[in-house]
């Protein structure tokens, strides 16, 4: 891909407007390579005169001035000369800019217009939905014959087909069994990437929770439905290739084997998901291995398990504080994890959990929203995270800018402007509304979705 390179320019240079007002957020994609990047045009009126700043997120570029911009009979121009930059478009009937964005001798169509970055192009939006398995049969029984194949394993950029799993019965003996394997037989040969994680409360929309996560072996791709006997029902994600299944399998097929008991272990595997309380709890890695230490009186428990018992057992995150006391984490082995927790609530508040020298560490944020990527959180300054981590500074700069008001779509867009070449799933949780927004392995122009529990 060659990268468009923005430059940012010391100063902001206004000019006349001569016809209507086209203030505002004006959106856009460009195919580069055939590689998307979105960007997005910020147009101010102050009297007569425009002024403008472009976002290119996906490049950690926010609020790059403009340097000439007009507008006179429907066609808008405007240059970014530090960066050679030049666009010149006309409003066409649907009120959409259509014209040729020009950097470096090269030429690029673009469409902008005042709805999401990618409405350029047609973004399909699928309802799915758990299978209800009746009649007689065991629990286990009866959660095999319930797979539904949503996507197959055929589909571009896949390693693995998407599947929904309703898992019938009390499973906490299996996991146990599970979580005692990889005591046992240490997780050291597993791959952390680079996952994004975000929690908003909005003024219209609730509370808005986005999730990538990036690690492109993940083989098939499985979202639980689970409820213990004693706990909460909850929908949660899981790799396929964790319960022993390659890439490029059809599980439809494999849970007709005798192999197909493994995926009866799925939701033992949650690294996200988010309960019928609205209680979200999900994981990423972080860049360094911590070391751990087995207690006396404490269960030692991987950390696809600790989702699991926040999920089934937690409304809220001082439910959620209060358990995770009860367990030491682990991951590529029973003495070290490389990996953090982020856990929300249908309140709006969210909390970073860390197991930093022995210790549950935890960290809260002073605005109405907080961000997780990959780095330590605990006792490291906001600025300082910023700098270490482009992602963590895209999306807390784009929070800043809305002052973290955005809707399920507008958090999408902001997993896509995040997304890495190996991400797999991007998921937004909506905790008040009981519902979920999900893409898979990139295919950004259909979203799935899935309505309460």
């Amino acid at each position: 891909m060659k990268k468009i390179v923005i430059i940012a320019i010391a100063t902001l240079i206004n000019i006349s407007i001569y016809a209507q007002d086209i203030s505002g957020k004006w959106n856009g994609v460009l195919k580069v390579d055939g590689t998307d990047l979105g960007l997005s045009i910020n147009i101010t009126k102050t009297g007569d005169e425009l002024s403008a700043t472009m976002d290119v997120p996906k490049q950690g570029a926010i609020g790059i001035p403009v340097t000439t911009i007009s507008y006179e009979n429907s066609i808008l121009k405007f240059e970014i000369t530090d960066a050679g930059i030049q666009y010149e478009a006309t409003l066409n009937k649907e009120n959409a800019f259509v014209g040729t964005f020009k950097q470096g001798g090269q030429s690029f169509p673009l469409v902008l217009s005042k709805g999401r970055k990618d409405d350029a192009h047609k973004v399909q939006e699928i309802d799915v939905n758990f299978a209800k398995i009746q009649g007689t049969g065991t629990d286990h029984e009866k959660t095999l014959k319930s797979i539904v194949k949503v996507r197959d394993i055929s589909e571009q950029y896949a390693t693995g087909g998407l599947y929904l799993i309703t898992h019938y019965g009390n499973l906490d003996r299996l996991f146990q069994i599970e979580n005692q394997k990889l005591i046992d037989y240490p997780w050291m040969d597993q791959t952390w990437r680079f996952c994004s994680i975000f929690s908003t409360t909005t003024k219209e929309n609730g509370v808005v929770i986005g999730r990538n996560w990036d690690n492109q072996n993940v083989g098939s791709i499985i979202v639980s439905h689970y409820k213990p006997d004693d706990g909460y029902a909850s929908i949660s994600f899981s790799r396929a290739i964790d319960m022993g299944f390659p890439m490029n399998l059809d599980l439809s097929d494999m849970a007709k084997t005798p192999f197909g008991k493994k995926l009866l272990i799925a939701p033992f595997y949650a690294y996200d998901g988010m309960n019928e309380h609205g209680l979200c709890a999900m994981v990423t890695g972080i860049n360094i291995s911590v070391k751990v230490s087995p207690k006396e009186g404490k269960e030692s428990l991987f950390i696809g398990y600790i989702v699991r018992k926040l999920l089934d057992h937690s409304k809220t995150v001082d439910e959620a504080i209060k358990l995770v006391e009860n367990y030491i984490p682990f991951d590529l082995s029973l003495t070290q994890i490389n990996c953090h927790f982020f856990v929300s609530d249908a309140s709006g508040k969210s909390v970073i959990l860390e197991y930093l020298d022995n210790e549950w560490e935890k960290s809260y944020s002073a605005k109405n929203w907080q961000v997780m990527t990959n780095n330590v959180i605990s006792d490291v300054p906001d600025t300082l995270l910023r700098k270490k981590c482009r992602r963590y500074d895209t999306i807390s700069t784009l929070l800043d800018k809305t002052n973290g008001n955005l809707n399920w779509n507008e958090g999408m867009q902001v997993l896509k402007d995040v997304s890495q070449d190996g991400t797999t799933w991007s998921v937004i949780y909506l905790p008040n509304s009981k519902e979920l927004y999900f893409s898979v392995y990139q295919s950004w122009d259909k979203i799935y979705h899935i309505q309460g529990f």
